[in-house]
């Protein structure tokens, strides 16, 4: 995985293989490490999105009926298509509780449709055709670990998520007038730009972290913000200073997918994945989808 050194450069991280296929296929885990539990509710449009009973990823509701939220949480990472409760007809579970632990806490609504962007399917499309025909090839030759571990260096090599918009929006038949909704800012980020982060995962200090249990952690996880500073954006994704490139800047993992990027109260990104991580609790940069890169997409005009 790529990690921004202190000199901006790139530099490949071999144990972040597994990180990566994490963000292609994204399931719940620790987040937001270093963020502050929202107790006063000021970023109650950030929900837990949920597909049958487990946790999916983080989305923001952005409409009276739209949610905002990862391309790979929607998205089957082999078939290349919708996963089927993001299909129309398909039941998605949220909710903006604190730390959400039942049936109780969440709403079911049935899902009208998922967009995706068009050039994201695309490319993971012809990425997942590729790792097939590499694989057979290098199948005539190795078998075994080995072969497992020559595809995930080819993963790790090609940045998926860093080439292609990882960013979904899912349309729901029922208003939940219960959850508020926030605002989308398409205007440029700009390096230095305050933002808070806003995801759903465990909480644990980092102090702490090699002796939190799992087992303790909230099932759903637990809505988190952290304010950090933008490194630079590019035509697909915006970074943001983590933990160990700026002291008290969050690090994310895997289970924020597709929570916010907040200006100013405001959507600019959907949260991605970390680069750089070297232990559970810190990592170099955040990594989130950068909308500004979006501008053009027809689905912003209708409202949701």
């Amino acid at each position: 995985m790529l990690a921004f050194d202190r000199r901006g450069g790139i530099r490949c991280h071999r144990r972040l293989i597994a990180t990566i296929l994490l963000a292609l296929i994204a399931g719940p885990g620790h987040a937001l490490i270093g963020g502050t539990p929202d107790d006063g509710g000021d970023y109650a449009a950030v929900v837990v999105l949920a597909a049958g009973p487990r946790s999916v990823c983080s989305a923001t509701k952005i409409g009276p009926r739209r949610f905002l939220t990862a391309a790979h949480c929607v998205v089957d990472a082999v078939s290349a298509t919708l996963r089927p409760a993001f299909e129309a007809g398909g039941q998605v579970r949220v909710s903006n509780a604190l730390v959400p632990r039942d049936g109780g806490d969440f709403v079911v609504l049935e899902v009208v449709g998922t967009r995706v962007p068009p050039d994201y399917l695309d490319g993971l499309a012809r990425f997942q055709a590729y790792r097939r025909e590499r694989r057979e090839v290098l199948a005539e030759v190795l078998s075994g670990a080995e072969l497992e571990r020559r595809m995930l260096m080819l993963s790790m090599r090609h940045h998926f998520s860093a080439r292609f918009p990882d960013l979904a929006i899912v349309d729901v038949a029922t208003a939940t007038p219960a959850i508020p909704s926030l605002s989308v800012d398409l205007t440029p980020l700009h390096r230095d730009d305050a933002v808070t982060l806003v995801g759903y995962g465990c909480e644990h200090s980092p102090s702490a972290s090699d002796q939190t249990d799992a087992d303790d952690d909230p099932p759903f996880g637990r809505r988190l913000a952290g304010r950090t500073r933008v490194i630079r954006a590019d035509r697909v994704n915006v970074y943001t200073y983590a933990r160990l490139m700026a002291d008290g800047a969050p690090s994310l993992c895997p289970g924020d997918s597709g929570g916010a990027v907040l200006r100013d109260g405001q959507v600019v990104g959907v949260l991605g994945t970390v680069y750089g991580l070297t232990r559970r609790d810190a990592a170099n940069s955040n990594m989130s989808v950068n909308l500004h890169s979006l501008r053009g997409w027809s689905v912003w005009e209708d409202g949701g």
